[in-house]
């Protein structure tokens, strides 16, 4: 079984081999040059600053397939920018994260 993280707009943490999805856009189709690549988890790692114009709540629909039957999806939100004690400035930033796993 294998994972991955991928590194969403300046959040570039974590092993070298991190995927990297610079743009809101690019999330969906981050992983498409591996059509074979089945994977156990996948960690999405966004700055809180960033949330609202990097993190695509649709995008995440497009990386379940990429995931074995039990896989897991996870979003870790860093501090970053301006954020204050580590929370982005609008309390309802956090939503889009929600509004993904609803979708």
């Amino acid at each position: 079984m294998s994972s991955t993280i991928i590194n969403i707009g300046s959040a570039a943490i974590g092993p070298g081999d991190a995927i990297l999805a610079p743009s809101k856009e690019s999330l969906s189709n981050c992983l498409e040059r591996t059509p074979t690549l089945k994977l156990s988890k996948i960690e999405l790692r966004v700055r809180s600053s960033e949330l609202l114009s990097h993190y695509d709540s649709l995008a995440l629909a497009s990386l379940v397939p990429k995931l074995i039957p039990g896989g897991s999806v996870t979003v870790q939100v860093l501090p970053g920018g301006d954020d204050v004690d580590g929370a982005p400035r609008g309390s309802g930033d956090y939503a889009v994260v929600t509004t993904s796993f609803v979708l």
